[in-house]
């Protein structure tokens, strides 16, 4: 399923990509399609936990989860087409019964919720272990999807509003404190590159398809004591516009 079109001055890759998935031996989908899972009788425990049901997943900009912490910037005030963003892979410790993520939210009008979601998660409740996995989600008026044909959704088929990029955890604080799970690498943004976490060449897509830096990043933390970020801006490298975000969860400072 190739895209129609591609944004201006992105590079495309014309090689054979390579077979990483088991099916891909003896067969192929049609065009068209995409392949879908077979359910097993395992996969029945794999349920989402309660703090991650359908429509519960989702904040910016909306009303603040009450179990769930933000360390985020965001972009708004025009129409985009699209967006990009480069960002390091960490395993976070987490707990049981909660998740910790970093992700690029797009979004294209709060009250109605359409919003797809993509990045990488720990999730022992959903995945039963503690291995960092790839993920896409996405809503249409509170509801979660399986598909993403642009005709399921009210705006976020032609453009979006918002352009969110950060980090995203649980707490549902199990043992009468905050969790210990942590948000990107486990490091606050004042450790630096090679300990925090980072996003970076942040980008949104214009109506002439094009790559553009974002140009009024609004930042938002819900307790830098647990979790923060710091944004940073430096055009003489080739990381763009880029910020660090996480942090360790509880501590003296975040009871």
């Amino acid at each position: 399923m190739e895209p129609s079109l591609s944004p201006i001055g992105m590079k495309m890759d014309d090689s054979q990509p390579k077979l990483i998935q088991n099916w891909h031996k003896n067969g192929e989908c049609p065009q068209g399609t995409i392949p879908i899972r077979r359910t097993q009788n395992h996969d029945f425990h794999r349920t989402f936990p309660s703090h991650w049901q359908e429509g519960q997943h989702y904040y910016p900009f909306g009303q603040p989860l009450g179990d769930h912490e933000y360390a985020f910037v965001s972009e708004s005030g025009s129409t985009y087409y699209g967006a990009h963003t480069s960002f390091n892979v960490w395993n976070p410790k987490t707990e049981a019964n909660e998740f910790s993520l970093s992700q690029i939210w797009v979004i294209s009008d709060v009250t109605t919720l359409n919003i797809i979601e993509a990045g990488w998660m720990v999730n022992p409740g959903r995945y039963l272990d503690n291995q960092t996995r790839f993920f896409i989600y996405w809503t249409v008026q509170d509801v979660v999807l399986g598909y993403w044909p642009g005709s399921i959704f009210i705006d976020l088929a032609d453009s979006s509003t918002i352009v969110t990029w950060g980090g995203e955890i649980a707490n549902v604080r199990s043992a009468q404190h905050h969790t210990t799970t942590q948000m990107g690498s486990g490091h606050f943004p004042f450790e630096g590159y090679g300990k925090s976490s980072f996003f970076y060449n942040l980008k949104v897509i214009d109506n002439s398809n094009t790559q553009q830096d974002p140009v009024s990043l609004q930042p938002y933390v819900t307790d830098s004591a647990c979790y923060d970020l710091h944004v940073e801006e430096n055009k003489n490298t080739n990381l763009g516009t880029y910020f660090y975000y996480g942090g360790l969860g509880y501590s003296a400072q975040c009871p």
